[in-house]
């Protein structure tokens, strides 16, 4: 079975197994807990370095449903262009916390299909599914991952996957959770980055992906995870999902102390 390396070990996250503990325990110890009341299907979650971005990406970790026995982890290309989903299956996600092996049930509903690729180096180069896997193996117990890289942001495209992986989620008995990774403004002064950021909260809290990917489309919002959210919202839908809760909200200058070039992260809850 293929074995997919833990790439951004030691740059992204700790590389060893304490530290990443201590760096992952310690943004826990921040969080502010939010009650969302009724079951959490999916959450918003950053991709940055933990030491920018782990206090925001534990607030939406904190909420996650521990019985949950697959994540699907939507995540955005970085590195590579193409015009579909890619996914690498079976196969196992290594991680200094240990293995996490791929749900390779989905597989059967999804070989074949034109809106997904199945090429490993695209996984290998990108960082925004893998820093979302040390945060699951803390919050659960026994469980599989289904990592989706969206290499596009057409909204037709992206429906099209979101329907293939209901298929392929509907015929299963497990219980499914759904991740959006995704990062706000980039490199923004700090009170700029924060007036397009609450923009960008208040159009998602609308749970509207049309309404999403117009704002994002016409630059009057950003985010680098256009595709996971916008693809996530669908399927959350076709999975009964009706709201979008807030949970937390910072930049890296709330981090770092540097606001003159900042970074927005937020995570939020989907029930």
């Amino acid at each position: 079975m293929y074995v997919r390396k833990a790439e951004f070990a030691g740059s992204f996250y700790p590389g060893t197994k304490d530290d990443l503990l201590k760096s992952i325990e310690s943004s826990f110890s921040r969080v502010k807990k939010i009650e969302t009341g009724k079951r959490v299907m999916g959450i918003i979650s950053p991709h940055a370095g933990y030491v920018y971005s782990g206090i925001t990406a534990a607030h939406g970790y904190s909420v996650i449903d521990p019985e949950t026995e697959t994540a699907i982890i939507l995540a955005p290309s970085h590195k590579a262009n193409f015009n579909c989903g890619n996914y690498i299956a079976p196969a196992v996600y290594e991680t200094p916390l240990g293995n996490v092996k791929t749900e390779d049930s989905f597989v059967d509903y999804l070989k074949g299909s034109s809106v997904f690729s199945e090429i490993r180096r695209i996984d290998e180069l990108e960082h925004s599914h893998e820093v979302q896997i040390p945060f699951l193996q803390y919050v659960l117990k026994d469980f599989t991952v289904f990592p989706v890289i969206l290499g596009t942001n057409n909204i037709k495209t992206l429906r099209e996957i979101a329907e293939k992986l209901y298929e392929a989620v509907s015929k299963s008995s497990k219980k499914i959770s759904v991740i959006m990774s995704a990062d706000l403004s980039h490199f923004h002064i700090y009170d700029k980055a924060e007036k397009i950021d609450s923009l960008f909260i208040k159009c998602a809290e609308s749970f509207d992906e049309c309404e999403l990917d117009d704002m994002l489309s016409s630059e009057k919002i950003e985010s680098c995870g256009h595709a996971s959210i916008v693809c996530g919202f669908i399927l959350l839908k076709l999975l009964g999902a009706e709201k979008l809760i807030s949970l937390n909200y910072m930049n890296s200058g709330d981090r770092t102390g540097d606001k003159s070039r900042v970074v927005g992260y937020y995570s939020a809850a989907v029930v």
